[in-house]
């Protein structure tokens, strides 16, 4: 895979030659494709979907549909009725915990980690919160998360009761940048618990099979993965829809962000012909060339994840700390050398267990040489 040629695709760096970006775990930049369709939509086939009966409203409504097939077979769903439009992975956790509002009894508990995304987690204390008032009273029960960045699945075996209704899980973490083994809970979800995982981070990075994964929910926002912003997916498992009530189910109606909608589906062709397996060789190199590069700073320390265990994987993020310096200073220090990194709590989910990181994150429009700018701008400031 070229990233010097596949970088052309990205106008974002045609007006900022000079940019090293390294902050796409938090959005990644858009290709040419993509924003030619959505000018195009809004300047030629802007209707509202099935409202009119003309010939744009029709047929948007069927592309929306053909979207959803799209993501279906992208994430090799059974059904199209499985794939839940929404305005991504945040909205996805309210409408998982209003599923299950009338599943949880008094005393059922949720397997959580709090060192996963906030949005992630509080949505399930907000539902804690909101039982309470009707007299059922739920447990939210932490696991650990390994050395190596990733949940911890005997631990989170070792906590299963038979009060557990649910175990939430991310499958990338935003932070670690590892890979969970998620497809190891299958025989404790044949117990009846449900599985929800955090894909925002994976989906675009990896192949993602929900069958393979045993996931009854999974979610991810579009926008990580080169489409618009305000667009997302929440898979539910055609099994959970039949036991769950109804009623609860979320519902698409209103107008929906319909070019994002489309803009996915387009997003995912071009993942397509890039090939994900050539997305996740390209990352798994980036890795080890930050990890091998950076290593040679001194006062450099990495989080948990990639950086702390000597493996040969990784997902395009990196994340340290440098010693006698804030991770906010690094990270302005670094923006005036026109190379933009995260910086500070990475929205960890409990105060008490926040990391204070500068992290990496990197796509296929990332380069070695960006990487050489990165380290070089380091050196600088630690100067070596």
């Amino acid at each position: 895979m070229d990233s010097q040629k596949i970088k052309l695709d990205f106008p974002f760096f045609k007006e900022h030659p000079n940019a090293v970006y390294l902050d796409s775990a938090a959005t990644s930049q858009k290709p040419k494709c993509i924003i030619d369709f959505l000018n195009t939509f809004y300047s030629t086939q802007n209707a509202n979907a099935g409202r009119g009966a003309y010939s744009l409203s029709t047929k948007l409504l069927k592309q929306i549909e053909q979207s959803r097939n799209v993501v279906r077979e992208f994430i090799s769903a059974e059904l199209d009725s499985e794939i839940f439009f929404n305005s991504g992975s945040t909205l996805a956790q309210a409408q998982i915990a209003n599923c299950l509002l009338t599943y949880f009894k008094d005393g059922d508990e949720i397997l959580y980690s709090p060192l996963d995304h906030r949005s992630f987690v509080d949505p399930w204390f907000d539902l804690q919160r909101k039982l309470k008032h009707f007299g059922v009273n739920i447990n939210l029960v932490p696991y650990q998360i390994r050395p190596t960045g990733d949940a911890d699945i005997n631990d989170i075996k070792n906590k299963v009761t038979k009060k557990t209704k649910l175990i939430n899980i991310t499958q990338v973490h935003n932070v670690f940048g590892t890979d969970a083994d998620v497809h190891l809970l299958k025989e404790i979800r044949e117990s009846g618990v449900f599985i929800n995982v955090d894909a925002a981070q994976s989906v675009g990075h990896t192949k993602v099979n929900v069958v393979e994964l045993g996931a009854d929910f999974l979610s991810f926002s579009g926008h990580k993965m080169f489409s618009s912003f305000g667009v997302g997916v929440l898979y539910i498992n055609k099994n959970v829809q039949e036991i769950v009530s109804k009623e609860n189910l979320p519902q698409e109606k209103g107008t929906k962000d319909y070019p994002g909608i489309l803009s996915l589906a387009m997003a995912i062709n071009y993942l397509h012909d890039i090939g994900l397996s050539n997305v996740h060789t390209h990352l798994v190199d980036l890795t080890q060339y930050a990890l091998a590069s950076l290593r040679e700073l001194p006062g450099l320390s990495f989080t948990k994840g990639v950086g702390f265990c000597p493996c040969n994987d990784g997902y395009g993020i990196v994340s340290f700390n440098i010693e006698g310096f804030d991770p906010l200073d690094v990270a302005f220090y670094l923006s005036q050398h026109d190379i933009w990194v995260r910086a500070g709590d990475h929205c960890t989910a409990k105060s008490d267990n926040q990391v204070n990181a500068v992290r990496c994150s990197m796509h296929v429009y990332t380069t070695c040489e960006d990487i050489d700018r990165l380290v070089c701008a380091l050196k600088s400031l630690l100067q070596v």
